[in-house]
């Protein structure tokens, strides 16, 4: 290779190939490094470009590289972003090549070992090449004898395109946080909507659906515990999540490592959703797929509960959605069947219980192949219509069916204590209140309050709660679809509330806010707060209960 161009389009080739296979590995490490190894191309190699065609061949009028010997004598400004870019173009470390390159071999040792070896061996190669070409043209001796005058280093524009596409490489190089925060998101969802595709496909041609299924085995393939891991035919994919909550709400914030089944029970009437959807595809005759799928989904500071669910179920996924919050979930139709089994055994009392039976309906068409006939899927969208939210309005007008009956729900007795640990974990509220008095020494008296809010249509078993517990009642906002459940009175609070959550604890988060909430308990129950050191001491509990937990200072 004579030319400048030559040697520098192969080494990009060669990087370009490891690329595409990091794109085509389907897992996120591999996408995701794809996209930087791209950023990165788009910064170095119009860099080395520059260098070749735009200041060289400037100046001499020629791209041969047997022309040029001992550059960096003569412009040693230029020899130095030519050294960068050299470095950038064969991944050295504090790079953004280095950071794509690494994540795409890694995401494609992971699908295919052979392939990244073979990657791996283009890169060394090209690497050895970039270095030759280098020190061929940059040192080399003396003066090429084509020299025949002498050239001007960099001028103030070209110094400055340069050092743009350096600064830029070098900066993502050392922190690719500001590219990968926002890849993850999308990145991820793309990923779990592919697996969905193709356990649909299978499902629908009679394969297994469990070869193809999202699951996260983490725990029994003996991974860390923040990584997510998506099972496919092939093994194990596993990637980091990105918890950047603010706070220490780790492990040894939960009471045990068994979550009871009644505790989950009451968590999912508060925060699960039983998800039926109906949309587009090509893949299937009636141009429609129907996806399945238990959700929970949570803000990253509650991420190790979802991991305690994910391994009480044994089966299922966490992906992050958006920088804040992350979802357990499970779509399954193979894996669906432990849910089943729980709810089957441990019922749900809101009136959730109405979706969690409509769903279970709609499972059993699917799970017999009902969906993919006309009648069957007519029946699914009608079931449908009476789930959560009711049909989109694509779906209304493509299909004019009427809704079935909702299941009507009845309130019985609250089943465990646990339950209600569980319930509160999801809906419910400690708070503390200051307001001004002028009984105190300090001018101010503080009120604890325990709540729970719950949609009106729940209003039944919210009153069920209050003779339950034996303290507060049930008030209802009229121009709000929901009320609560409000417990203020200090002796109820103080000998029926805490007593009952230490008992029966809840996880995460929740649990680190009774405990402040029960500290100022007993600050007040000694009279203290009566004081001013005392007011001082609740308001700096105050400050971190709830949201005050996550908000820098």
């Amino acid at each position: 290779m004579d030319k400048f161009e030559l040697g520098v389009e192969c080494c990009r080739v060669s990087h370009a190939a490891v690329y595409l296979l990091g794109a085509f590995s389907n897992t996120l490490p591999g996408i995701e490094g794809s996209v930087l190894l791209g950023l990165g191309h788009g910064l170095v190699s119009p860099g080395l470009f520059i260098i070749v065609g735009g200041v060289l061949y400037d100046r001499t009028g020629t791209r041969d590289i047997a022309f040029y010997r001992g550059l960096a004598q003569m412009m040693p400004v230029l020899s130095i972003f030519f050294f960068i870019f050299i470095l950038a173009n064969c991944g050295a470390p504090l790079t953004l090549n280095f950071v794509g390159e690494f994540m795409s071999l890694y995401g494609t040792f992971e699908k295919l070992p052979i392939m990244g070896v073979l990657a791996s061996s283009s890169i060394v190669l090209s690497a050895a090449y970039s270095v030759y070409f280098f020190n061929r043209v940059a040192f080399g001796g003396t003066f090429s004898k084509f020299f025949e005058e002498n050239w001007s280093d960099l001028t103030k524009r070209e110094f400055f395109i340069l050092f743009i596409l350096t600064f830029f490489t070098v900066l993502f190089g050392i922190n690719p946080s500001f590219i990968l925060d926002g890849l993850h998101f999308n990145m991820s969802s793309l990923i779990y909507s592919l697996n969905e595709a193709v356990s649909s496909t299978a499902n629908s041609v009679g394969l297994p659906f469990n070869e193809f299924a999202v699951n996260s085995t983490a725990n029994s393939a003996g991974l860390p515990f923040n990584e997510f891991t998506t099972v496919t035919r092939r093994g194990y994919s596993t990637f980091a999540l990105n918890n950047k909550s603010k706070g220490k709400v780790g492990i040894s914030s939960l009471p045990s490592a068994q979550i009871d089944p009644w505790f989950l029970t009451g968590f999912t009437d508060a925060e699960g959703n039983f998800s039926v959807n109906v949309v587009n595809s090509s893949l299937y005759a009636l141009k429609y797929r129907v996806n399945l799928s238990f959700n929970i989904g949570l803000h990253n500071k509650d991420l190790e509960l979802l991991k305690l669910i994910q391994a009480y179920f044994g089966k299922g996924g966490i992906t992050k959605l958006g920088k804040e919050s992350s979802q357990f979930r499970i779509s399954s139709v193979e894996d669906l069947k432990v849910v089943f089994d729980h709810f089957d055994a441990y019922p749900l009392l809101t009136q959730k219980k109405a979706d969690y039976i409509l769903f279970k309906q709609v499972y059993e068409i699917v799970s017999t192949k009902g969906h993919l006939s006309l009648e069957g899927l007519t029946k699914i969208v009608a079931i449908r219509a009476s789930i959560n939210l009711g049909l989109s309005e694509s779906l209304n007008q493509n299909f004019q069916v009427i809704p079935v009956p909702r299941p009507i729900i009845s309130v019985g007795e609250i089943p465990s204590p646990y339950w209600l640990s569980g319930f509160v974990c999801g809906d419910g509220t400690f708070r503390v209140s200051e307001s001004k008095s002028s009984y105190t020494k300090s001018g101010f008296a503080f009120r604890l309050f325990f709540s729970i809010c719950q949609s009106k249509r729940d209003k039944s078993l919210m009153e069920s709660l209050v003779n339950y517990l034996s303290c507060g009642s049930w008030i209802e906002n009229e121009s709000k679809s929901y009320g609560e459940l409000v417990v203020s009175k200090f002796s109820d609070i103080e000998t029926k509330i805490i007593p009952l959550f230490e008992k029966y604890p809840m996880y995460g988060d929740k649990q680190l806010d009774f405990e402040s909430f029960k500290k100022v308990s007993q600050i007040i129950s000694v009279k203290d707060h009566l004081t001013i050191e005392g007011r001082e001491k609740i308001n700096e509990i105050r400050a971190g209960m709830n949201t005050g937990r996550y908000i820098d200072n």
